[in-house]
């Protein structure tokens, strides 16, 4: 797995051409799997089409990140086979079932999500994903039927009080230490105990 930990991406630096793009602090799309997303915090200054996290591929261990103030914290979707990707994912499939054979052992997962879209009628399998132990904060989060049938999905925090952090006036997006304690966050959520602002960058 490659690791996607303790990234900083304030969106407001970042512009879209307009309401119609969405900018996403971390896009992990339909040709990506196995991603370690952890530790991260997204912060948005504008509602229109902002998410923190978007994720689709299968496998990915999306946990104890923050997001605030957009249209979506965390986006964690399920593609079907008539979406516009379609061709692309009905390609893909075709490679699953004639994956040469020195590669079959070594990508085994692959042929799980082909037999999953099978069984599933041609949705594509977003399986196997770890969500759990995320902050979304005045960002609600999206995560699909489907995701919640076949992953772990548990124990992530969504709401509109911004009094939970420690100075978001001044960018300062940690959680207070007492109110983790207090809200039963995960051990693992930037908080001003275990995390110092001087080791973070954006």
């Amino acid at each position: 797995m490659d690791r996607i930990e303790g990234l900083k991406s304030d969106i407001e630096f970042v512009t879209a051409l307009d309401d119609s793009y969405a900018i996403n602090g971390l896009y992990l799309d339909d040709w990506v799997s196995g991603q370690i997303a952890e530790n991260n915090i997204f912060v948005s200054n504008s509602k229109s089409a902002n998410n923190g996290l978007l994720a689709v591929g299968a496998f990915h261990s999306i946990k104890n990140n923050i997001s605030a103030n957009g249209v979506t914290g965390l986006a964690v979707s399920s593609r079907t086979t008539t979406v516009a990707s379609s061709s692309m994912l009905q390609e893909m499939m075709a490679f699953y079932d004639n994956m040469p054979e020195p590669f079959a052992p070594k990508y085994s997962h692959l042929s799980l999500i082909k037999t999953k879209t099978d069984e599933l009628g041609g949705i594509f399998a977003t399986v196997g994903h770890t969500v759990t132990g995320n902050v979304s904060v005045a960002a609600p989060n999206r995560i699909a039927d489907r995701v919640n049938e076949l992953s772990t999905v548990d124990n992530n925090y969504e709401s509109n009080d911004m009094s939970i952090f420690v100075d978001p006036e001044n960018h300062d997006w940690r959680v207070k230490a007492d109110v983790a304690r207090e809200l039963k966050f995960d051990e693992g959520v930037i908080t001003d105990e275990n995390f110092s602002m001087d080791e973070i960058g954006i």
